[in-house]
Formats: C-alpha cells, structure tokens, sequence
C-alpha cells in the first residue's frame, strides 16, 4: 500500500520533470513565451507590457516588464522553485523551466517588483 501510495505521487512529478527537459532541449522562444504570458496573466494593461533587448560589454540583457499588482516578498522569493505556483491553475513549472533553459546557455534569470506598481522579469545572455 505505501509503495502504491509512492507511486501515485511520484508518477505526475517524474512525468512533469520529462515534459520540462524534452521543453528545454527545444527551447526556442520558450522563454519569451513564458515570461510574456505571465505579464500577460498580471492584470497589466496590454498596452503596458513592454521588453526591452540592450546589448551590454559580454552579453545582451533582455526585460520583460508588466504593471500588474506586483508580487508579495514571498512570491518573489519561491517564483523560481519548481511546482511553486500561485495560479489556481498553475503546475509551477513555467518560470522554473525558463531559469533552466536561461542557466543552461550560462544566463541568469531574476524577477522583481518595478517602482510604481508591476513586475520585472530580467535575463542576462552572454
């Protein structure tokens, strides 16, 4: 029975990790896509969301703001955890596997409230 038990909660888990690593090996716009339906998602105004690309020194910084409600210290804090969600809906996985794929070509991924209300999703490339 415990085995069963195991099995029933192991089996979604193991079958989520596989549809993220076959997402990762095929990444492209993956990101992008990820990142613009969360701001899409926040409540922000269509006409509010924006991205920016600039080219620095050793690589290229790429910013997808929103003026969504923001995120609470906690939020900000676990957004990038696997299955941590705070959509009703969410699996968790889609900022999880963004930093993955941005880690994966040597980037850095980080989230954060923008001054005057909203969110900031930032990814460095090099």
């Amino acid at each position: 029975m415990i085995a069963h038990e195991l099995n029933n909660s192991l089996a979604p888990i193991s079958s989520l990790v596989h549809s993220g690593r076959l997402l990762a090996r095929e990444p492209e716009s993956q990101v992008m896509i990820n990142l613009l339906k969360n701001a899409a998602e926040s409540g922000s105004p269509a006409d509010t969301i924006a991205v920016s690309v600039r080219e620095q020194s050793e690589g290229f910084t790429v910013e997808v703001a929103d003026r969504g409600s923001g995120l609470a210290e906690n939020v900000l804090r676990d957004a990038l955890l696997p299955f941590y969600s705070t959509k009703a809906t969410g699996t968790g996985l889609g900022l999880n596997l963004c930093r993955e794929i941005v880690e994966a070509h040597c980037g850095r991924l980080s989230i954060a409230n923008r001054a005057g209300g909203g969110a900031l999703a930032t990814l460095w490339l090099p």
